[in-house]
């Protein structure tokens, strides 16, 4: 655990809160019979890197590619999240609704990526 201002239960917590998230059938990828496509679901590879994140781990172990369009995205994303204590409220939310942290507990998050 790298986030020194939280207690090892609320890191737990939040550990367990996003693997429930992420086993919840709901949330995961499904096939639209009407459309006959795909449909995305509500897990994003903007959690995956968070998570590694969070857990103290290098984002780098969520990809097969770091010089990937998607990951040069999402890792941009994060860090100008972190630069300027941006609240984007779509990116927050996702974590938010995944991991049940607070505003304060995802900005200390993304400052470790920063350094």
């Amino acid at each position: 655990m790298k986030n020194t201002n939280m207690t090892k239960e609320r890191y737990l917590e939040i550990i367990a809160n996003f693997k429930t998230f992420v086993n919840d059938k709901a949330n995961k990828p499904y096939f639209d019979e009407e459309d006959g496509t795909k449909m995305q679901g509500k897990i994003t590879f903007l959690h995956f890197v968070f998570y590694a994140l969070f857990r103290g781990k290098k984002p780098e172990i969520t990809t097969h590619d770091v010089e990937s369009e998607t990951y040069q995205h999402t890792i941009g994303l994060l860090k100008s999240m972190a630069r300027s204590n941006n609240h984007e409220a779509y990116c927050r939310g996702l974590i938010r609704n995944a991991m049940g942290m607070t505003d304060d507990e995802i900005t200390d998050t993304l400052k470790l990526l920063l350094k």
